[in-house]
């Protein structure tokens, strides 16, 4: 039998502090970094939610909302919503804050599949998904909604 797990399981967060090495040559934080850091993040709740091993599959809608400088505070939230019998899709909200105190602003944002893997590479399961009330059912839905109409809009 498949093991279930709440949503409450498939949720994270990751922050960090904008340095000098992020920056590309118009000193603000360079979109690879920042993919490279949202990637890791979301991985990393793919891989503890299904408990082994997880490799990217995709990554669709990658935003870049607003500028990100130097010395800003930056957190990822990376939540799974939808789960098939290897897959993981993954909803990532990058946000940003002066290092004043101020409040967290949305910076960007982006949709990834994790695919969990054995010590193989081969595709293994991974446990199914359950939501614990009706506002976390509602919001899978709508991310599962607006994951489908963009990947409609970018195959065209």
């Amino acid at each position: 039998m498949r093991k279930k797990k709440s949503a409450a399981t498939a949720r994270g967060e990751f922050e960090f502090v904008v340095e000098p090495a992020m920056l590309n040559h118009l000193g603000i934080l360079h979109g690879g970094s920042l993919v490279k850091k949202f990637d890791s993040s979301a991985g990393y709740i793919a891989a503890k939610f299904s408990e082994g091993k997880v490799v990217t599959a995709a990554m669709l809608a990658v935003n870049f909302d607003q500028r990100i400088p130097c010395g800003q505070m930056v957190k990822i939230k990376s939540e799974i919503f939808a789960v098939g019998k290897s897959s993981m899709k993954v909803k990532v909200e990058v946000l940003s804050a002066a290092m004043n105190g101020s409040a967290y602003q949305k910076a960007g944002s982006a949709f990834l599949v994790f695919i969990g893997v054995d010590d193989d590479f081969k595709s293994r399961q991974v446990p199914e998904l359950y939501f614990d009330n009706e506002a976390a059912c509602k919001r899978a839905e709508e991310l599962s909604q607006q994951f489908d109409q963009l990947k409609e809009a970018a195959q065209g």
